[in-house]
């Protein structure tokens, strides 16, 4: 085994895409699903990231809200912008 199907076998066993019945059989296809997975695998990492940063800005914003105690000006005020 080449160094090129060393390094295909260990992405697609790392990404548990294994090793099925239909694979790359040429070094230029491996090395561009190896490039492929990984790439793959950092953008939904990155994307994975941004959705728990959203959710945990989000979940800040309401314990706010809910914390907010309204007085009889700020419905005034709500009502004199109508």
């Amino acid at each position: 085994m080449d160094v090129v199907d060393a390094i295909y076998c260990s992405c697609a066993s790392i990404t548990t895409l294994g090793c099925g019945d239909m694979s790359f059989s040429k070094s230029g296809g491996r090395i561009f699903a190896v490039y492929w997975i990984l790439i793959s695998c950092i953008s939904l990492t990155l994307l994975f990231h941004a959705e728990l940063n959203i959710e945990r800005r989000l979940s800040s914003l309401v314990k706010r809200v809910l914390a907010y105690k309204s007085r009889h000006e700020d419905l005034e005020t709500c009502v004199a912008d109508v």
